[in-house]
């Protein structure tokens, strides 16, 4: 999505069977401030949960040979 804008609470990419989630680390460390939350409300708690309710089974952190922000890849975990 956009900028994480438009997104959809967690149970609704389980339950249309998504399997994997790939976060840009930046949009995260948005989304925890108050202004975020505040402009964003829908798009917020998706991002507070995202440790524990999806398992991470990737990280690409910055090095001096790549800048930029973390990448994650999470995959949905099935109940």
């Amino acid at each position: 999505t956009e900028l994480g804008r438009e997104i959809q609470p967690l149970q609704y990419y389980l339950d249309n069977g998504f399997e994997y989630f790939i976060h840009n680390g930046e949009i995260s460390d948005n989304f925890s401030t108050h202004l975020w939350k505040t402009k964003y409300p829908q798009s917020a708690p998706f991002h507070d949960p995202l440790d524990t309710s999806l398992q991470l089974i990737q990280s690409f952190e910055p090095l001096e040979t790549r800048s930029g922000q973390p990448v994650r890849i999470y995959r949905f975990k099935r109940r």
